[in-house]
Parts: structure tokens; C-alpha cells; sequence
């Protein structure tokens, strides 16, 4: 099911579920020549303050952003977007707008409409049209999730990650700046921003007059499957490879560690080993996310989720560095 027919008018024209991207105090110590985050120019850090507190029986989560080796950064990811293409046209990477019409595989090249190369590296979204074309695409086996995100400005009133969880949907709240939040949304309806934001009132409560800056965007659903990942010469990367869902976050963390898997097949001359170092790479996020995914799919598993995490917060942290790669 494509949600952009299903949501006509709400999402209609949209290009990604373009949110919040958290960049983690171990990712910006993982610095090239390449890209680094002060090619990100990304809000400043915010010095953690005491979150106000929820009212009683409200499903809330937080989690910091950062830990003991610094602060945590929020950027959006349209800013994230124009400086990875910045740092690559500095570096003088030559960008070519075209839609793949034809691909042809040797066994020592690929073309794709006439261009020839060695490797030809699919890293085209969710929706990979070039995974389509070449018939690795494997049917869902989990119910369909939707996403939508909208940014508000208003001051963040706590220097945390929020997750509420919600009866059909989980709502994060994510601070960009001073000035502004970004709300997400993940649900299994199709269901309006407005309508899904009418089940979360101490949300309401917090965003009060607060101005809409953004339109709204979304996606979905998000599982990905895929009959393999490498086929002769050409590799799948980043969401284009598979995916489960993102309520873990780890879109960007994701195609970067695919990215590296690929270019070290590259390098080496194997395309026929990419298969398996994509799964080491990414085997953390699928354990995680299952295991998330099972828990917000049962409302009576919310509370004493929530319970645990507040009794043994440092489970909780754990199991985000965890997934940081800790």
C-alpha cells in the first residue's frame, strides 16, 4: 500500500519522513577527512535541566541526549541533507540527476544507461526503485507502520528525548534548538497528523500555542525486505537494503554502516561477501528493534516497560548504548 495515495492531501508531494537526526557522542568522535560534524554546523547543546513532571499514569519515556563523553546534537535532517551535499561537491564529486532507466551486469562492469562502471551502488531509499527492477524485493510479514513529523516553535522544555506511547502510536519529541522541537510520529493507521496527535494530551499540554514551522511529511509503511543484497556487481545500501522500522532512530547511523560495508567489498574486490558484512553491521538494530517492536505492539506491555526503564534506568541507557555500538 502506498500511504501517499492513502493520505491524499495530507503528505501528497513529500520526498522523506524528514525529522530530527540525533548525533551521538560516539558518532561525532568518528571524524574522516571526508565528513565530520563540523562540516554539520547542528544546534548547539543544551545543558540538561530537570524534565517537568508527567501526570500520574501517563506512558512517558526519556532518554538524554548524550552521556558521559559529551552532549548529544539535534539537526534537522534537511540540514543534515545540504552539508553532506556540500562537503561533496567540495571535494569534487560530480552529482548527475537522472532516473535509472536500464541496467545491464558483466561479469567485469556494470551500465546503467549507457554509463559503464565497476560497481554500481544502489543507496535509493525505502522504496529502492533499482531493487524493484532487479526482483529483490520479498513481501512484509509484519503489520504496516506509518510515520509523520511536524516541527513546532516553541522553547524545548526539557533537554531530553520524549517518547510517549500512545494506545496505535508512539509520539517522539526531539529538541532542534532553542527555539524549536520536532514531533514524530509512528503509528499502525493511517490516521492523520491531527488526529494521532488528539491521543496524546499531555503532549498537547506541552506543545500548548505553539506555532507549526513545518509542514507535515511522512512515510511508510517501513518494513523493507529483500531476497539478497548484492547481485553481480551491483550493491544495496542504506534503507534501499532492507529495513524493519525506526523507532530506534538509526536511519543515518544505518547508511553510513552499510556504506563502509560496501566500499570495504569494493575495495576488496567481493561484492560476494557484502551479504554477510551487511548483516554484522546492522545485526544490532534488527535484535533491538524486534524486540522494541514487540513491546509497542502490546498496550499492556507499555506500563511495565515504562516502569522498568524509571526503576533501572541504567538498562535503559544501556540498551541505547547498545545500539550506539557500546
Amino acid at each position: 500500500m502506498d500511504c501517499r495515495r492513502k493520505w491524499g492531501e495530507t503528505i501528497r508531494g513529500f520526498v522523506t519522513f524528514e525529522c530530527v537526526v540525533v548525533i551521538s557522542p560516539r558518532a561525532r568522535s568518528r571524524t574522516t577527512p571526508v565528513m565530520s560534524v563540523r562540516h554539520v554546523r547542528p544546534a548547539a547543546p543544551r545543558e540538561p535541566h530537570r524534565l517537568p513532571r508527567a501526570p500520574a499514569g501517563a506512558e512517558l519515556a526519556t532518554a538524554p541526549l548524550g552521556d558521559q563523553r559529551g552532549p548529544a546534537l539535534g539537526v534537522r535532517r534537511v540540514a543534515l541533507s545540504h552539508a553532506m551535499q556540500a562537503r561533496a561537491t567540495a571535494l569534487g564529486v560530480r552529482t548527475v540527476h537522472h532516473a535509472v532507466r536500464e541496467i545491464k551486469q558483466g561479469p567485469d562492469l556494470v551500465e546503467v544507461d549507457g554509463q559503464r562502471a565497476r560497481y554500481l551502488v544502489a543507496a535509493d531509499g525505502l522504496r529502492s526503485p533499482i531493487r524493484r527492477r532487479l526482483g529483490l524485493e520479498r513481501p512484509p510479514t509484519l503489520p504496516p507502520r506509518f510515520g509523520l513529523r511536524r516541527h513546532y516553535r516553541v522553547a524545548p522544555w526539557t533537554s531530553f528525548v520524549e517518547v510517549h506511547f500512545g494506545e496505535d502510536a508512539e509520539a517522539y519529541v526531539t529538541p532542534v534548538s532553542d527555539r524549536e522541537v520536532g514531533v514524530a510520529f509512528l503509528q499502525r493507521s493511517a490516521a492523520t497528523f491531527e488526529a494521532t496527535m488528539r491521543g496524546f494530551p499531555l503532549l498537547r499540554e506541552r506543545l500548548g500555542s505553539a506555532v507549526e514551522v513545518s509542514t507535515v511529511r511522512g512515510a511508510g509503511p517501513f518494513e523493507q525486505r529483500v531476497l539478497r543484497r548484492a547481485l553481480r556487481r551491483t550493491l544495496l545500501v542504506g534503507d534501499a537494503a532492507g529495513y524493519l522500522d525506526p523507532l530506534t532512530g538509526e536511519g543515518v547511523s544505518l547508511a553510513l554502516a552499510t556504506a563502509r560495508a560496501a566500499v570495504a567489498c569494493v575495495v576488496d574486490g567481493r561484492p560476494d561477501t557484502y551479504d554477510e558484512r551487511y548483516r554484522e553491521a546492522t545485526a544490532r538494530y534488527y535484535r533491538l528493534t524486534r524486540a522494541l517492536l514487540f513491546v509497542t505492539g502490546r498496550c499492556g506491555l507499555h506500563r511495565p516497560f515504562l516502569r522498568l526503564s524509571r526503576r533501572l534506568p541504567r538498562v535503559f541507557d544501556a540498551a541505547l548504548e547498545y545500539l550506539d555500538g557500546g
